[in-house]
């Protein structure tokens, strides 16, 4: 079986409303670290600072940098430490986890390092943020998510979102009279940092090759909707235009948040 070839882009924007950037963003290859050739290992993670929060930047940069911290280590047994501003752990043993596993328990260590910040402060601090990560392994993607930060899968010239949001709207397990009230209905149902458990939500999806994953906060799918984002990836087939035109769409139509994104081609 022969490897496959990913590529990717990240991109982000403050936007023109907030006066800083609390997304984070992290991509991982690990296919050079693999002793088999015909396997490609691809870790990408994506985090937004729940805004009104104070900190959002703080925890969404622990989630990621957790994450992938984490799913590195049990995945290829060494330590990360030497690589810059990424948090160093102790050593946790494999053992016939499977990916799905392995994504819930980073995503939980996350939220568990969020929780746990303002003990390690004088202050008093509310910090939040919401994650989706997700592991290819060749065309096998498995994807671990919380919050309403999203993973799309465009082929074929059709755009389909394979996470779920963890919203009022859309949260199944939520029963409410407001569900349908507009604005109420946005809130978060999941988030990490959240006196509630986490929860991850777990997703596995066989790809084919030639498609694209877009990984992106609701900055910009909330402010150019999903049909302005395919009519982009159906005119752009290099993904730097491609991510540089979503942003620049998201900023003409108000940048009222921040916008991140990481666009990926198999």
């Amino acid at each position: 079986m022969e490897r496959i070839t990913v590529n990717w882009v990240i991109a982000t924007d403050t936007g023109k409303v907030r006066n800083k950037n609390e997304d984070a963003i992290s991509v991982l290859s690990l296919s050079n670290l693999v002793n088999m050739e015909e396997i490609s290992i691809t870790i990408f993670a994506i985090s937004d600072g729940i805004g009104g929060k104070k900190r959002g930047e703080v925890a969404s940069k622990i989630a990621v940098k957790t994450v992938i911290s984490h799913l590195y280590k049990t995945l290829i047994k060494k330590n990360f430490s030497n690589i810059p501003e990424v948090i160093d752990y102790s050593e946790d043993t494999i053992s016939n986890k499977s990916l799905s596993i392995l994504i819930k328990e980073s995503i939980e260590e996350a939220d568990y390092k969020i929780k746990n910040i303002k003990k390690m402060n004088e202050e008093e601090i509310e910090i939040g943020a919401t994650i989706t990560c997700g592991i290819l392994v060749n065309e096998v993607l498995t994807l671990g998510y919380v919050g309403d930060t999203r993973c799309y899968l465009f082929y074929e010239e059709k755009l389909k979102q394979l996470t779920r949001d963890h919203t009022v709207a859309s949260d199944v397990k939520f029963n409410s009279p407001l569900k349908n009230d507009k604005k109420y209905s946005l809130v978060l149902t999941r988030s990490l940092g959240n006196k509630n458990t986490a929860e991850p939500e777990i997703k596995v999806s066989v790809l084919d090759r030639g498609c694209k994953l877009l990984f992106c906060t609701d900055g910009l799918y909330k402010e150019i909707g999903d049909e302005k984002i395919l009519e982009i990836l159906k005119r752009e087939e290099n993904l730097e235009k491609a991510s540089h035109n979503l942003i620049k769409e998201a900023l003409k139509m108000g940048g009222s948040d921040n916008i991140s994104l990481i666009l990926v081609k198999i």
